[in-house]
């Protein structure tokens, strides 16, 4: 092996090697934002309450990270069939190994999210069918009463 195909493996391994640091923190970063997504459908399954907008902050900040780290790892992401074929085979199972992962974390964590979701849609519908009730008892009380608060009701007054 020539100097110049040792300084090419050399700059291979280190590129790998930086692609498969980075991908460790996306993993790290999916599984907090899975644990938060848990957090989350929880909370909803509970009814809404202040805790939820905490969350979404937490989960704003580690969406913005996983954006830089992502943008670190575009440039070796597109090389990495062409990598991948150019460095030793235990740096390319650890690196197809934490890809699996990340693939295994962002399944859960759309399922996690839909599942929050259908939380939040059956909270809406409570508090609308609420909603509706309270409006519903409104309405029946101006049709059966005068409104004030110690007149009888038209219905129960027999003086007319």
């Amino acid at each position: 092996m020539t100097t110049d195909d040792n300084t090419t493996v050399d700059v291979d391994t280190q590129r790998a090697q930086k692609f498969l640091d980075g991908l460790r923190q996306e993993r790290e970063i999916y599984g907090l934002l899975g644990k938060l997504s848990e957090q989350q459908a929880a909370i909803l399954s509970n009814g809404v309450s202040d805790e939820i907008l905490q969350l979404a902050q937490a989960k704003e900040a580690e969406l913005l990270r996983i954006s830089e780290v992502e943008g670190d790892l575009q440039p070796l992401k597109q090389e990495w069939k062409v990598l991948r074929e150019r460095i030793d085979e235990s740096l390319r199972a650890e690196i197809d190994g934490e890809l699996a992962e990340i693939e295994v974390l962002l399944k859960r964590l759309i399922d996690l999210e839909a599942e929050g979701q259908r939380n939040v849609d059956m909270q809406v519908r409570k508090t609308s069918a609420k909603l509706r009730q309270v409006d519903g008892g409104r309405k029946l009380q101006r049709a059966y009463g005068t409104g004030a608060a110690n007149a009888k009701p038209r219905y129960l007054d027999r003086s007319e």
